[in-house]
């Protein structure tokens, strides 16, 4: 009987770890496109910057 209870226990355990690991990766993956949306963001406006630059200097 002390032995299944400690099983139970531990697949409790193990399935509430589980359950951790599965949030913090969705919350690693939720950051991670947070991160790609801003450095999209980043390029467009350098890129943007550098075509402005580069009519500026054509025109001159």
């Amino acid at each position: 009987m002390l032995k299944n209870l400690i099983r139970r226990l531990q697949r409790y355990a193990f399935a509430e770890l589980f359950n951790e690991l599965a949030a913090i990766r969705l919350e690693l993956a939720r950051r991670n496109e947070v991160l790609e949306g801003a450095l999209l963001a980043i390029a467009l406006e350098r890129a943007t910057q550098a075509s402005s630059s580069s009519a500026s200097n054509e025109a001159a």
